[in-house]
């Protein structure tokens, strides 16, 4: 991320805010080691662990969301879907995914959210730097990402979903018997 941040050419007021925290000292250690190097001290902010009920500031503040995922497997990365993702996209804030299964399977592609090839930095920049250019392709993804959260992902929905779930498994366990 911190090498995105050099290479937007143009983009002089950008900013990078960071929400969440690592366990790993040594992480931390090393990224903020490199963030002073670069000299990007001035233009990244820490939230740490926030509150959930204070996420809906940070989604409405920002222009994007950029997620791209870390853990590989093979050629995708475990993350299922993560709800980061979803809260964005239901927030109206245009979502930079890494790829992933979870993510691939359900979020669905250009028309919701921008799903990364791999996280090179320069995929990154590119992703960026088009949607800042095409404001038709954005204000698409944004109502697009909106209805398919509120569509596919919604509270009774998903008690639905695990409703039938429970039946399946307990009319399964009553056959077996």
């Amino acid at each position: 991320m911190l090498n995105i941040l050099q290479k937007l050419d143009g983009f002089d007021d950008t900013t990078l805010t960071i929400v969440g925290s690592s366990e790993d000292v040594l992480y931390r250690r090393e990224l903020f080691k490199e963030i002073r190097l670069l000299g990007l001290e001035k233009v990244i902010k820490f939230e740490g662990c926030v509150k959930h009920e204070s996420l809906p500031y940070f989604y409405h503040s920002h222009h994007f969301l950029i997620f791209p995922s870390g853990y590989r497997e093979s050629k995708y990365t475990i993350e299922g879907c993560p709800s980061v993702i979803l809260e964005g996209m239901a927030s109206g804030i245009l979502v930079i995914a890494g790829k992933a299964k979870g993510v691939n399977e359900s979020i669905l592609g250009k028309d919701t959210c921008k799903i990364l090839k791999d996280n090179n930095t320069n995929t990154i920049v590119k992703a960026i730097t088009n949607l800042v250019q095409n404001e038709k392709l954005r204000n698409v993804m944004i109502n697009n990402s909106r209805l398919l959260v509120k569509k596919q992902f919604n509270l009774v929905l998903y008690i639905e979903r695990i409703n039938t779930i429970l039946k399946e498994l307990v009319s399964k366990q009553k056959h077996s018997k």
